[in-house]
């Protein structure tokens, strides 16, 4: 990932009397450069007290990381993941999809996301187009994935388990296990954000459809029951099942 920049200067636009620090798509702004590496948070000076987000761009609050799992037994600092979920603290001009203070689920490898500390908590900016979907409630756990609600032209699936043996019998090796290509359509997203006519594009998938969508495709997941689900964009569904 490249590195990330951010410019302050106190005769540049981008800051305001409250002092607000406004992330861009566009190069840099000429003077004093901060540069954070990939894999490092970038830390907000403490002069700022705001991070408003440009264009299409998302400003998410990480939930806090699960130190423990749901029988108390405490994980150790390597086998503590990051959350891919937050609280949504602020949106840029062109965000279509989502408010401030609702709870998303996000893709973490999305181009362009990048980490940050404001007033000593974890923030991470990154495209609205990055965001898969919406939850309830803020700190949302794996219990909380049939709720999730697709956001954009996705949609979410249910998938049956991969056969475990063949025709004849052969218990099958979980490498061996042929990757389910077909789900159910669970719930579909309000469609893609049209700019030119300034609407959405209406989804052409259902709700209770049988499709075949691209082996590889989507963000699989799995509930607290071992339910499985993949979300993908509308584009990855190779045919419906009639």
């Amino acid at each position: 990932m490249a590195a990330t920049t951010a410019a302050f200067s106190s005769s540049s636009s981008l800051l305001s009397k409250s002092n607000v620090v406004k992330s861009s798509k566009r190069s840099p702004l000429r003077g004093k450069t901060c540069i954070a590496m990939a894999g490092k948070p970038f830390e907000v000076p403490k002069k700022y007290t705001k991070v408003q987000p440009m264009g299409g761009r998302v400003l998410i609050k990480i939930a806090e990381t699960e130190r423990e799992t749901k029988g108390g037994v405490l994980l150790t600092e390597g086998s503590q993941q990051k959350p891919t979920s937050g609280d949504v603290e602020a949106i840029g001009d062109d965000v279509h999809g989502v408010k401030p203070g609702q709870t998303v689920l996000y893709n973490k490898f999305g181009i362009g996301a990048d980490d940050m500390i404001l007033n000593n908590e974890e923030f991470t900016m990154l495209r609205e187009l990055d965001l898969i979907g919406t939850f309830p409630r803020s700190n949302a756990s794996v219990d909380d994935i049939p709720n999730l609600e697709p956001l954009g032209d996705r949609l979410i699936l249910t998938l049956k388990d991969a056969e475990m043996q063949t025709k004849g019998g052969i218990l099958l090796t979980s490498g061996s296990q042929e990757k389910p290509v077909q789900g159910t359509v669970s719930k579909v997203g309000p469609g893609a954000w049209d700019e030119e006519k300034k609407a959405l594009k209406p989804m052409n998938v259902k709700v209770g459809q049988e499709v075949v969508y691209f082996k590889y495709a989507g963000d699989q997941m799995q509930d607290g029951e071992g339910k499985k689900y993949v979300v993908l964009h509308e584009s990855d569904v190779l045919a419906v099942l009639d």
